[in-house]
């Protein structure tokens, strides 16, 4: 009787088996696609990321290159200026040496007072 039994259920869970395995094909096919898409999208999202941060990178960069060049004209500047600076203050300690030097000249000629011309 338990052979009987067997005969009958052997069918059954080879039917069973039969189908699970194709549910099993058809969701593993189904998570195959699914996983495939997502590696795609991870795909597109790292070079949309690697993208991102080449432009940051780069934007950046030049940032640090304008920053630089901002410096080095900034110190240009300050030079020129100190430059002009001293260059005027020489030209009015020499006007100031002429005027006085004239003031002497006059007063020894004509007495003791200074007199300047315009």
């Amino acid at each position: 009787m338990i052979k009987i039994e067997q005969k009958f259920r052997e069918p059954q869970q080879q039917a069973e088996e039969h189908s699970e395995r194709a549910q099993h094909q058809v969701s593993n096919s189904g998570t195959n696609e699914m996983k495939k898409r997502k590696k795609e999208k991870s795909r597109v999202r790292a070079a949309t990321v690697n993208n991102e941060n080449a432009r940051k990178d780069d934007l950046l960069e030049k940032i640090r290159k304008l920053e630089i060049g901002f410096q080095i004209a900034q110190q240009l500047a300050e030079s020129e200026t100190k430059k002009f600076t001293t260059e005027n203050d020489r030209k009015t300690e020499r006007s100031r040496a002429v005027e006085k030097l004239r003031a002497v000249e006059i007063s020894s000629c004509y007495g003791t007072t200074p007199y300047f011309r315009s």
